[in-house]
């Protein structure tokens, strides 16, 4: 795993016995988010694109590296990591959904989308559920609900 961020008050980022940056060197230390060039040093002396340039020497010593999509880009359906090195891995979803109904006792329709692609419940009225004790639960996700309080219930999910 590569952190791609710095903490350049950390011990290991001081300078403190390194020589002077060699004259050779001829790029500038930039800034960037919650980074400013006032916090390099003559260890710090580029803190730019580091994920990149780690990930290429780990090629070359024969590491995979694979890295998030991201959801970025400039348009929809694009990526922002774009390094020819890098696998880069994204997400989708199904382009399917099992539309539902459900018919209130006061004959109010609440059209949505379910999980439960069987027959239609025939047992007459069944009791709403909403558990928002956490994130999980509110979007009933897997382990996240009491069996008890749920079993027999139409569950509403964020």
């Amino acid at each position: 795993m590569i952190d791609a961020g710095i903490w350049p008050e950390r011990e290991s980022f001081s300078d403190q016995g390194l020589r002077l940056v060699p004259a050779r060197w001829k790029g500038i230390c930039e800034s960037g988010q919650a980074f400013n060039s006032s916090q390099c040093n003559r260890k710090i002396i580029g803190a730019r694109d580091p994920k990149e340039i780690v990930a290429f020497g780990a090629i070359e010593k024969g590491v995979f590296i694979s890295s998030a999509a991201g959801n970025d880009g400039p348009f929809l359906a694009t990526l922002s990591n774009t390094t020819p090195w890098i696998t880069t891995v994204g997400a989708s979803n199904i382009e399917r959904d099992f539309p539902t109904s459900i018919v209130l006792c006061n004959q109010e329709v609440y059209i949505g989308t379910s999980i439960y692609r069987g027959n239609a419940i025939s047992q007459g009225a069944l009791p709403l559920v909403y558990v928002s004790t956490n994130n999980n639960s509110r979007r009933c996700l897997a382990g996240s609900l009491d069996a008890n309080v749920v079993s027999g219930k139409i569950m509403v999910c964020d």
